[in-house]
């Protein structure tokens, strides 16, 4: 026999009689009837067919009716049925509010005492608590950050938010007492977080700016914000960043070097990470002894490449006659100033790339500039190749980092 879900029978009166019936006939225990009940079973079927246009059916199929009223109504009660209202300081954001802490007392970055609106915070654009600044955007790049922190740094913004795109960014150093400024900031080489500060090229198309013009802060014709190395801006200086970072001690600098072929293609390129430490650019500059080896306040380190350490020295080089180029003692003798290894930039691994054949550690000798005074083909040279007959057709441009 056939099993019905009681659920799925129509709510009639006289179908739910007669399947009722039916139902009946398998026994209260729900087992399977023996078969010397079948006569008895199948006489019971039609009397029961019978019974459905009788009156006692009629009877039966008034009462289920009653009952199936109880029913809708006891469904409706259900369906209209809704659970109390949220409570403005159970911590939940229930329908009608706009915010719920829990606490609720207006105070800063919480919820307003009526859970209605959002006490003063971040982002309102409204300066509050602690802030240093709250533009009332997201944009991180535009001088206030969503934190609402003016950034001090190009790794700061990168050591807050890892995703950062290299871009240009408004930062406002530490210490400084000046409008904050824009930088480019480079959040991809050697682990990012670089502000780009200066940049030249010289070789085949020749350098239109002197390093030595460049850092006076004279970013000439091309504008005073740069991005790294391009052929629509090779050369250029941010004159805000460039004061203020030059005289600042504690600072790691990259030098990142291109080496180009004449028609615009990209040959090669490599990084110098410089650890300056109490070292400052302005220092450098000023050594103006005829004597080209000078003390340094400490080493200063430099790796290539981001990982391959190429040594540690305190001699400075300042090379005073018509090339006055600055530089660092390296393993090449001329350059050594009597110092020993320990104590000596050098690279015997010689990842550091050459065009011609010579000593790797030539661009370590002019690493912070080359023919200062030079606004020709020498104002950026030896880095890969010191420019003759065979290499003119190549040209290098560097641009120098901080952080």
């Amino acid at each position: 026999m056939q099993f019905i879900r009681e659920s799925l029978l129509p709510r009639t009166g006289a179908l739910t009689m007669a399947l009722g019936l039916a139902l009946s006939a398998c026994g209260d225990d729900g087992g399977v009837e023996s078969s010397s009940d079948e006569g008895d079973s199948a006489e019971t079927e039609s009397e029961s067919g019978e019974s459905e246009s009788g009156e006692s059916g009629s009877e039966d199929a008034t009462s289920t009716g009653s009952e199936d009223d109880i029913g809708p109504e006891t469904d409706t009660d259900t369906d209209t049925d809704t659970s109390a209202e949220g409570v403005c300081g159970d911590g939940q954001v229930d329908a009608g509010e706009v915010c719920d802490d829990g606490v609720n007392d207006g105070s800063y970055g919480g919820c307003n005492p009526d859970c209605a609106s959002l006490a003063a915070h971040c982002g309102d654009g409204e300066l509050n608590g602690d802030e240093a600044c709250d533009d009332g955007n997201e944009l991180a790049n535009d001088g206030c950050t969503d934190y609402c922190v003016v950034p001090s740094s190009c790794q700061q913004l990168l050591e807050v938010d890892d995703t950062l795109h290299s871009d240009f960014y408004v930062i406002s150093p530490e210490g400084y007492e000046g409008e904050p400024f824009t930088v480019y900031c480079d959040m991809v080489t050697d682990g990012g977080g670089w502000a780009v500060i200066f940049k030249n090229h010289g070789g085949a198309i020749g350098g239109e700016l002197s390093n030595e013009t460049l850092l006076e802060g004279d970013p000439g014709e091309y504008g005073d914000v740069i991005a790294p190395h391009n052929l629509e801006l090779l050369s250029g200086v941010n004159p805000e960043a460039w004061a203020y970072y030059r005289a600042q001690p504690g600072h790691e600098w990259l030098k990142l070097g291109t080496l180009w072929t004449e028609e615009g293609e990209l040959v090669h390129e490599q990084t110098l990470r410089v650890g300056l430490g109490a070292v400052t650019w302005d220092w450098i500059l000023s050594l103006a002894s005829e004597e080209p080896c000078h003390v340094a306040p400490n080493q200063i380190s430099v790796v290539a490449n981001g990982t391959e350490d190429l040594g540690q020295t305190d001699r400075v080089n300042s090379y005073q006659d018509a090339r006055r180029t600055f530089g660092l003692a390296n393993g090449f003798a001329e350059d050594s100033c009597d110092q020993g290894e320990d104590n000596l930039i050098t690279d015997p691994n010689e990842v550091l790339f050459r065009l011609e054949d010579a000593s790797t550690t030539n661009g370590i000798r002019h690493l912070f500039s080359y023919t200062h005074t030079s606004d020709g083909q020498d104002a950026s040279r030896c880095q890969f190749a010191c420019w003759a007959a065979e290499t003119l057709d190549h040209y290098d441009a560097f641009t120098w980092h901080v952080r």
